[in-house]
């Protein structure tokens, strides 16, 4: 049985206090640094191109634009997957993720969902998924969680090896929303062909 867990990469210097460890019950796969679909997306004279118009999370100082990609290499097959482009105070990142991948981001913010209720920590409480402990010897692509603060603001975090990003008063569900239609999206595409 894995297990979903508190603490996110660098997230707790993002918030920069101490954080509640919670872990719940959820079925995941390790997704390391850097996915397949990345490499190929950074190969020279690699091409990204948009499949539809981005889906737009904001909130604070931090965005993300999440949109269907297809990423053709130069001598490799095309691949289709999804991007999330990350901002915060002029810093950015990007994640590149194949379909079954996004699926799992999208299933593990929406099992967060609801998982700051009730937090009695002196500060705040992060709640995280297991394959993003720190004990845990493979770097991860990306790591959701949902944190709450003391002061009752709440909302979404994600880091990466290179960014923490808070996303108050933002719900999992809006996360989730913008990666079924990306998900959709590459279906439609599949489909058509």
């Amino acid at each position: 049985m894995n297990k979903r867990f508190v603490l996110c990469c660098a997230l707790p210097y993002a918030l920069g206090v101490t954080v509640a460890v919670h872990a719940q019950e959820f079925d995941e796969r390790s997704i390391p640094e850097p996915t397949v679909l990345a490499v190929e997306a950074s190969t020279p004279g690699a091409q990204v191109r948009e499949i539809a118009e981005p889906r737009r999370v904001e909130s604070g100082d931090s965005s993300a634009e999440i949109d269907a990609v297809e990423v053709i290499a130069p001598g490799r097959a095309r691949r289709r997957g999804v991007r999330i482009s990350l901002q915060r105070s002029g810093d950015t990142d990007q994640i590149y993720l194949d379909v079954a991948q996004a699926r799992q981001f999208r299933d593990e913010l929406a099992n967060l969902s609801g998982s700051t209720a009730g937090c009695d920590a002196s500060d705040s409480c992060v709640y995280g998924i297991a394959r993003c402990r720190p004990s845990q010897a493979v770097r991860q692509a990306y790591c959701p969680g949902v944190y709450e603060k003391k002061s009752g603001e709440r909302g979404v975090a994600l880091s990466t090896p290179r960014a923490s990003l808070l996303f108050p008063d933002v719900e999992t569900q809006t996360f989730v929303g913008a990666l079924e239609a990306a998900i959709a999206k590459l279906a439609d595409r599949d489909e058509g062909q």
